[in-house]
């Protein structure tokens, strides 16, 4: 809550509140979800999904060598247009 106060937030403005899938953060009981929701029973909570689809696709990736071989080189492929484009080759 400290911070939330020093960078200026109103927590009584807050309506929405997502994290990543931490019970520290999530946590009902103990997490920072309960904690505002103490201060402020309008800002409900949301799992964020794309940090689920994260997670899921780093499991995928340690347990299929193929999976982790074609994502680094589909990486690979990305870095190099990225490289290219701002060199003005692209």
């Amino acid at each position: 809550m400290n911070e939330i106060n020093n960078i200026g937030l109103d927590v009584s403005n807050l309506r929405g509140q997502g994290y990543d899938n931490g019970s520290n953060m999530k946590g009902k009981h103990q997490g920072v979800q309960k904690r505002i929701l103490g201060v402020n029973p309008r800002s409900f909570y949301s799992s964020c999904d794309c940090h689920s689809l994260n997670l899921v696709l780093y499991d995928m990736t340690n347990s299929c060598p193929k999976t982790r071989s074609f994502l680094e080189d589909y990486n690979a492929c990305i870095l190099y247009f990225l490289f290219q484009q701002k060199d003005g080759k692209f």
